[in-house]
């Protein structure tokens, strides 16, 4: 269904294809948005029915958008790439020599919107990839320097372990020696106190025969 073929208007395909900008001569031609049965969709300049000056093209398949200048349905220039996880990249595509713009990819020319979708989601997929084993390296990493740490952890608490229980041998040795220093302080006494009660005795011995002497005389 065709509504416009001037200045403005909207067309559907039997296919899907659906168009609302400015026509010219029965083609897309200036300002529109262009969408694709599958969701994709384009929204920018026309040139004779093809993609043509700024622009931004969703492609569903692969998920990246992408906004840049278009010449003639290739990409061109510099634009930027938004890639499926939303992080954003510039991208630097090449001109077709001599105005050909019917050159592709094929002889390292022009490249078509398809092609840059593609390549912008092979370059995404590269990077996550190598992200992905950069992560499980740095997390391996990380996991040695945890065991690592752990291990430190283990051994500081065996070492004081073992401090404690030479601290306490220590201590308890050094308690059997007082109470050993203690016991043959206490039997010294003892022995000296039965000493001195013999001594005593035998002076008063000795006084009880002088006045027994004294006394027969």
């Amino acid at each position: 269904e065709k509504e416009a073929n001037t200045a403005g208007g909207r067309y559907s395909s039997c296919g899907g294809i659906v168009y609302e900008g400015e026509w010219k001569e029965g083609r897309r031609h200036g300002k529109g948005t262009l969408t694709y049965p599958n969701g994709s969709h384009y929204t920018g300049g026309f040139f004779r029915g093809r993609f043509h000056g700024k622009g931004t093209f969703y492609s569903k398949n692969t998920a990246v958008t992408y906004s840049g200048c278009f010449e003639r349905g290739f990409v061109v220039g510099r634009g930027t790439a938004t890639f499926p996880d939303g992080r954003k990249g510039v991208k630097v595509w090449p001109r077709a020599s001599g105005g050909d713009t019917k050159k592709t990819r094929g002889d390292g020319t022009s490249v078509t919107v398809y092609e840059a979708m593609c390549a912008i989601r092979a370059e995404w997929e590269d990077r996550t990839t190598a992200k992905f084993e950069l992560d499980q390296q740095l997390y391996g990493t990380i996991n040695d320097v945890k065991l690592e740490k752990h291990i430190d952890n283990v051994r500081a608490e065996i070492k004081e372990e073992r401090r404690r229980e030479k601290q306490r041998i220590r201590m308890e040795k050094e308690r059997k020696i007082r109470e050993a220093r203690l016991l043959l302080l206490q039997k010294k006494a003892q022995q000296d106190m039965m000493e001195e009660k013999g001594d005593s005795g035998e002076e008063d011995d000795d006084e009880a025969m002088e006045e027994s002497k004294h006394d027969q005389n």
